[in-house]
């Protein structure tokens, strides 16, 4: 029998980075088990990039995210053997790998999502907008992309590839292709000029008669997200309301979001603030979540839009959900 990676491990404690164990890192399963060996930084780079160059793109996922695991400055592990030299020297590798990566379709929406996990998000978004040029992009990345070029600051390129989205959704959308583009279009006040056209698309997403009550709630909250982007409190409050209390949907926090906004822009600041309350209660990674990467980030891009409402009211906000951080500072509208 050949030795196992497990093995090798016990013999590989008091060396310094060893070829022999990417060699025996086979499996993901293997992979996870690198984060055991000193300099588990550079094994999971090498990992990484190896995946890459093969085309395994399972593979680069996972050792692209437990590499950000380990050289995260919010998220590394206290277990960690790296020091922060060796931390910092694979953070700046693996963004100069996974800029390389991106020449294909599948590699740079891989590559896209990593470098956002790395904090590089206007790297993220020329790799993703790579995905979305090359042929046969995956369906996702238009969405991702206008996420990205948000979190950037890059209006004009948010609203051009979210007014293509709504235009390649046509008349008859399915539901999630429609709820998606309609939570994109409504993440910023400064997204597309046609506010109507995504009233309309949100409406589409509702016109059907739903039987599972959680899709019902999840097209209500988003046709209310229009209508308050259309300028249209009342109305927003009433779909939104509507949609909290027709199901205990995840990410229902959106309606409550919403509902603080229109409250706010109305002038009745106790509703807005019974609102931003239950906003400060959800627990966006507990018994409400998990949340994935681009819910994580499209909701502290709402929160962003929360910070003078929170002011207002004399209430802490809670921290942002998911990967993003501090330094990175309010997204521009």
């Amino acid at each position: 029998m050949g030795q196992s990676l497990v093995d090798f491990g016990r013999e590989a404690e008091a060396k310094p980075f060893s070829a022999r164990a990417l060699e025996l890192a086979a499996s993901p399963k293997e992979i996870l088990c690198l984060g055991n060996f000193p300099h588990s930084c550079t094994l999971y780079l090498r990992a990484m990039d190896r995946a890459l160059q093969a085309d395994d793109l399972p593979t680069a996922t996972l050792a692209g995210a437990n590499l950000v695991g380990e050289v995260d400055p919010v998220k590394a592990s206290p277990f960690s053997r790296d020091d922060p030299a060796a931390k910092a020297a694979a953070r700046d590798e693996a963004v100069s790998i996974l800029s390389r990566a991106a020449d294909r379709t599948d590699r740079a929406f891989v590559a896209g999502k990593l470098l956002a996990e790395l904090g590089r998000w206007d790297l993220a978004a020329m790799a993703m907008k790579k995905a979305v040029d090359l042929p046969e992009p995956k369906s996702q990345s238009r969405a991702v992309l206008a996420i990205f070029q948000l979190r950037t600051g890059d209006l004009p390129g948010y609203r051009a590839t979210v007014a293509e989205s709504l235009r390649q959704l046509g008349t008859s959308p399915e539901f999630n292709d429609a709820a998606w583009i309609v939570y994109l279009a409504c993440l910023s006040p400064g997204g597309p000029e046609d506010r109507e056209a995504v009233v309309r698309i949100a409406g589409l997403a509702l016109d059907r008669p739903w039987e599972e009550p959680r899709m019902k709630a999840l097209a209500l909250c988003r046709l209310g997200q229009a209508h308050y982007r259309a300028g249209r409190d009342d109305e927003a409050i009433r779909l939104c309301e509507a949609s909290v209390a027709a199901h205990d949907f995840p990410l229902r926090n959106t309606a409550w979001i919403f509902l603080a906004l229109a409250h706010h822009r109305k002038g009745d600041s106790a509703a807005a603030r019974r609102c931003l309350e239950r906003v400060a209660a959800w627990e966006f990674e507990g018994p409400n979540g998990p949340a994935g990467f681009w819910d994580a980030t499209a909701q502290a891009i709402l929160h962003d839009e929360l910070r003078p409402l929170w002011t207002e009211a004399g209430i802490e906000p809670p921290a942002p959900p998911g990967l993003l951080r501090p330094e990175q500072g309010r997204t521009p509208r």
